[in-house]
């Protein structure tokens, strides 16, 4: 069963049940000893200090490069000016550049994306600025593709616009007419951010808030909805491929995910499952049929200012 159908057949239960809690997984994350503290404390540059063993370098320098010019676009579209996203940090010794479809995925699934998303051929430009998000680096190694340890997930009615503006038609005028890009040009979008039980309570967020910081502890329910740049697309993709992953590893994991969320966001779990279940959707949509593409041309690096598609 495909993290689609498990979610759709979750969502069913939960319209047809007076207590949809009880038939999916419960949150399993520990209790804390403490408290998380909701007022700010006073903030300590040390607080910034990545420990050597919290970010080795083989683990982010193979897939997280950009050019210079696209991580100044991304700095510039960034509501936060580069700041780190998770914990507001401005230590830009300690913050690396993210991607969230990343740099490694395979060329077959970036075609099916171009093509869902109206986009030439090779014209799906990976280092676009809309896709790129500032993070210290030791939540990036947490944060990326590879490790399902958390993810971004997008408002509800993003979600469903996101499902409303694009289309899988093998009809190439209909699907020409789709433009991401503009349909979300100029536009900031909130985040919850959502962790797996790989998130230890050693992964405390330490959110700078004017001379002071807040700490908030998995699974992170003290944390306000994150405000950034990136296109829903992209992260529609980054966290489908990590459910794929985790229901792989356990499905019974999978199932756990509405449950954290609902907690985090406050949601009814009918609004969480369908967060969860249109993610699933849009991305087996999107890369599981819709037509070939002509070939002969390398996928762009250009610029996300000097194309009109400059995804």
């Amino acid at each position: 069963m495909s993290s689609e159908q498990c979610f759709r057949h979750c969502l069913q239960v939960c319209k047809n049940s007076t207590h949809p809690r009880s038939l999916l997984a419960t949150n399993n994350f520990q209790a804390s000893d403490s408290e998380p503290s909701s007022s700010p404390r006073k903030y300590s540059p040390d607080d910034d200090v990545i420990p050597a063993s919290s970010s080795p370098p083989s683990s982010v320098a193979s897939d997280s490069s950009a050019p210079e010019s696209q991580k100044l676009l991304a700095r510039q579209a960034d509501p936060h000016g580069g700041q780190c996203l998770i914990t507001n940090s401005t230590n830009q010794a300690a913050i690396q550049i993210c991607h969230l479809v990343d740099r490694s995925t395979d060329h077959s699934i970036l075609t099916r994306l171009e093509y869902a998303w109206g986009l030439p051929y090779g014209q799906l430009n990976i280092d676009s600025c809309y896709n790129l998000i500032f993070l210290r680096a030791n939540w990036h190694v947490l944060f990326k593709h590879t490790k399902p340890h958390c993810m971004l997930i997008p408002m509800l009615n993003v979600l469903q616009k996101l499902e409303e503006i694009t289309n899988t038609s093998t009809n190439d005028q209909v699907r020409a007419a789709v433009d991401l890009e503009e349909n979300f040009r100029n536009e900031n979008f909130l985040y919850h951010l959502l962790p797996t039980k790989r998130i230890t309570l050693g992964d405390i967020i330490c959110r700078v808030e004017g001379a002071g910081y807040t700490t908030h502890r998995p699974p992170f329910a003290t944390l306000s909805p994150l405000v950034s740049h990136v296109h829903p697309q992209y992260a529609v993709v980054n966290a489908a491929q990590k459910f794929q992953r985790i229901a792989r590893i356990s499905p019974s994991e999978l199932l756990n995910l509405p449950v954290v969320l609902a907690e985090i966001s406050g949601e009814p779990l009918e609004t969480t499952l369908k967060r969860i279940y249109l993610i699933s959707k849009l991305y087996d949509e999107w890369t599981g049929g819709g037509g070939s593409p002509s070939s002969g041309s390398e996928r762009s690096s250009i610029s996300c200012s000097s194309e009109p598609h400059g995804l």
